[in-house]
């Protein structure tokens, strides 16, 4: 019954955004995070209906999404769990392990926030490589067309080449945390000037 849902879910998705797909060779087969720019609320659905029914990626959204019943049991329907903002959340980060842990795929939003006129320009958080060097999975960077807000609009999702991490076998600090996901965000913004 599930399954009929989403697909259903998804149909009507695909009926309201025109989305086009480009580098979904880069994605892997396994788990891994998807790393990518926040414009909208709608951001995580674009990259979760694009993947085959009963693999839909897990997302991680701000705890304040959940305080309606209704919209939170439609966030936990498509595999949004939440987190606290700005203070350490042990739930969320053992959640997120355990979803990589596990062989899923992970939708994180780096800058922790929506950037509604599309630029990539926030700080990232560390939290994608955190997770990526706990877990050994590969970081995706992802970019979502701006300006999407209203229904039949044009989309482009695009997909880059998996980064994985190196640390030459050494505990990596928040500095090279931090450079990570620098790269991370560069090759966001120059997917989006494709």
């Amino acid at each position: 019954m599930l399954n009929i849902v989403h697909f259903i879910a998804r149909g009507v998705f695909k009926l309201l955004y025109f989305t086009r797909y480009r580098g979904v060779k880069y994605i892997p087969q396994g788990a891994a995070i998807f790393c990518a720019n926040h414009t909208s609320n709608m951001d995580p659905l674009f990259i979760l209906f694009r993947e085959p029914i009963g693999k839909f990626p897990y997302s991680i959204g701000k705890a304040e999404l959940f305080k309606k019943r209704p919209i939170a049991a439609f966030f936990r329907w498509v595999r949004v769990f939440p987190v606290r903002r700005g203070e350490p959340d042990l739930a969320a980060i053992k959640k997120a392990l355990k979803v990589l842990k596990d062989g899923h795929k992970l939708i994180i939003f780096p800058e922790g926030q929506r950037v509604k006129d599309g630029s990539v320009d926030l700080t990232a958080k560390n939290g994608a490589a955190l997770f990526a060097y706990k877990t050994g999975v590969p970081i995706v960077p992802v970019h979502l067309t701006a300006r999407k807000k209203h229904p039949f609009r044009r989309v482009c999702v695009r997909y880059g080449e998996p980064i994985h991490l190196a640390f030459d076998d050494k505990k990596p600090s928040q500095e090279d945390y931090a450079r990570v996901m620098e790269e991370v965000m560069v090759k966001i913004r120059a997917l989006g000037m494709e």
